[in-house]
């Protein structure tokens, strides 16, 4: 387990707990989790940006309670330490925050090994490390008691947003069970919204199946105003229930953001929580993350 007192860059690139030596400006070391707690309608997401070739890292903490969403941004040298929280993470079992000014502690305790991806988003020089997990997520948002379940991410390489159009990422994980579903389905910025994605990818995790989706077994189905209806996933389908709560943001800092001289363009998103049912695991809850690079 590592915390401020540790905290390193490495040669190596993917590492668990350290960000990679790396010279590319647009070369970053993201860690993420998000999670829902639909008995007490509370949700989270907390996320680490680490710009390698300047060492400077944004920490973003992100919460939902009685429906209204709120977001807090600090930016540190020590991509476990900023003057908005404390970080620890232990390899992938454990990912553990503590805010510093608020009754805020929240611990990620993974639920099986990482999903790993690869190299994804190939378009406009992307080269994008990236793995995911199930986890739950146990503590308290200004001392409210958090008990929920969602995902951990962890991504690294050269990231030009300039080559992403619209990403719709949706997570369902079982209240029950530890199963966990997550899809990710990726337009680039010349592709659009209405053609066929560029890049689908998600697994599917239970207790006896560990299973690496393939792009045509991953599928959206959306309502009439664009929001998500359901998702598929092999023969697994799981439909969207009551919005718990939800949250838009723009990254107002974002050290990889490639844009050529004179563009004025926006990375946005909206991230929305909610229950869930799937005929095979029955009650889940989890997030739909709907991003989408804009001019502005």
């Amino acid at each position: 387990m590592i915390n401020a007192n540790n905290a390193r860059p490495v040669a190596e690139p993917g590492h668990a707990e350290h960000p990679a030596i790396a010279t590319d400006p647009v070369w970053s070391d993201t860690w993420a989790f998000a999670a829902v707690d639909p008995d007490s309608r509370q949700a989270a997401f907390m996320h680490i940006l680490c710009n390698s070739s300047t060492g400077k890292t944004r920490h973003m903490l992100m919460g939902v309670s009685d429906g209204k969403g709120w977001r807090e941004d600090a930016y540190t040298d020590n991509y476990l330490q900023s003057e908005l929280v404390d970080v620890e993470i232990d390899n992938w079992e454990r990912y553990s925050i503590r805010h510093k000014k608020r009754d805020i502690q929240l611990d990620a305790v993974s639920d099986h090994e990482p999903f790993d991806f690869k190299k994804l988003l190939t378009f406009k020089d992307f080269s994008l490390g990236h793995l995911e997990l199930g986890c739950h997520v146990t503590g308290n948002i200004e001392g409210k008691p958090f008990n929920g379940v969602g995902l951990r991410d962890r991504s690294f390489g050269p990231r030009p947003m300039g080559g992403v159009g619209l990403l719709t990422t949706v997570i369902m994980c079982s209240m029950d069970a530890r199963v966990t579903m997550s899809i990710n389905v990726v337009h680039g910025a010349h592709t659009p919204p209405a053609n066929d994605a560029d890049t689908r990818f998600g697994f599917l995790n239970t207790p006896d199946n560990h299973y690496l989706a393939r792009p045509e077994e991953i599928g959206i189905r959306r309502q009439s105003d664009g929001l998500v209806h359901s998702l598929r996933l092999a023969d697994d389908v799981v439909t969207l229930g009551e919005e718990i709560g939800n949250h838009v943001y723009t990254p107002h800092w974002y050290p990889t953001l490639d844009l050529a001289p004179g563009e004025r363009k926006i990375f946005t998103h909206v991230l929305r929580f909610y229950e869930g049912y799937s005929e095979r695991y029955g009650r889940m809850a989890g997030l739909v993350d709907q991003a989408m690079l804009a001019s502005c």
